[in-house]
């Protein structure tokens, strides 16, 4: 038995949960036709495994916020924006995920008129199965 060896080729399993916080393990459901003998193997020589599982993981996905729909202000003399849920967009959101941005300020780059161009919004949220952080220039 020794010198004995097969290549499985089943390349899709299912993990035990599809959040990040609970994904710990993974299972193979195997057939005959995932296993090919190498060299000299005779695979009539051992009863083939249907399943295997083992530790496994699944990593969150990192959104980027982004400003959107072009907020706008009459002049003030101030750079602070008044912002609402709408101004933002989360992305690569996994569907049918949703979040709502709650963060209702920001600051342009410049509190004149015709210089502001960029908006501002610091602020961090971690869900549990995704890692944002709402700190982005050139909206």
């Amino acid at each position: 038995m020794g010198a004995d060896s097969f290549t499985v080729t089943q390349t899709a399993g299912t993990y035990n949960s599809a959040n990040v916080a609970t994904a710990n393990t993974v299972m193979a459901t195997l057939t005959s036709g995932n296993f090919t003998p190498v060299g000299t193997t005779l695979a009539s020589n051992y009863t083939l495994p249907t399943t295997a599982s083992g530790a496994g993981a699944i990593i969150a996905v990192t959104l980027t916020a982004s400003i959107v729909n072009t907020p706008t202000m009459p002049y003030n003399g101030t750079a602070i924006a008044t912002l609402i849920p709408a101004n933002f967009s989360l992305s690569p959101l996994v569907s049918p995920d949703s979040f709502t941005v709650t963060r209702t300020a920001g600051a342009y780059n410049e509190r004149g008129a015709l210089r502001a161009s960029e908006l501002t919004c610091p602020q961090s949220v971690t869900p549990q199965n995704r890692v944002v952080d709402v700190v982005h220039r050139g909206c």
